[in-house]
């Protein structure tokens, strides 16, 4: 009789760790009231990679959904802004650049009206094929209303930041 080895890649959850409401325009953190002083941006349909724990910052969510990517030995993360079915041509030419040395934890965001594409872009030939994940971690998915939102990561504290504007809220969920 043979014996069954799983190999499924473990999947564990990011846990809400706190909330808070703001009153103004943008919650009270640097990170959404100036992000350009203090983070890498991400646009639309874009990725970037922080290869120092520098935090990475996109805004315009709707039907788009966020890939967070942490390497699991050093504070390189990535944050792609998908706003189409599946990765771009840019976003593959940046997954390219993370480290090859690297294995990563990955998690999915989505709003309210966020598409879900995790399990189109994780079993696409050019994801499986070009990153090594360590482990797949539950998405993060949280009521942002009929409004945008928008998402702060840091890597070295491994904390999200879901601004819901309709809310007037921030959830942040360590991974």
């Amino acid at each position: 009789m043979r014996e069954i080895i799983s190999t499924e890649i473990e999947q564990v959850g990011p846990k809400l760790v706190e909330e808070f409401s703001y009153t103004g325009e943008h919650p009270d953190m640097i990170e959404f009231k100036k992000p350009w002083e203090v983070c890498i941006q991400v646009g639309q349909g874009d990725g970037k990679i922080s290869l120092d724990g520098k935090p990475i910052e996109s805004e315009g969510f709707s039907k788009c959904c966020a890939l967070i990517l942490q390497n699991k030995t050093s504070p390189e993360s990535a944050l792609f802004h998908i706003d189409d079915v599946d990765l771009n041509g840019a976003q593959e030419l940046v997954l390219q650049k993370l480290s090859k040395q690297g294995r990563y934890d990955v998690t999915f965001v989505r709003g309210s009206l966020s598409r879900d594409l995790k399990k189109r872009i994780t079993s696409s030939k050019y994801f499986s094929t070009n990153l090594d994940v360590e482990r797949f971690l539950e998405d993060i998915e949280f009521d942002t209303g009929q409004q945008a939102w928008e998402i702060v990561y840091k890597s070295e504290e491994k904390r999200v930041y879901l601004n819901s504007q309709s809310q007037k809220k921030v959830f942040v969920f360590q991974l």
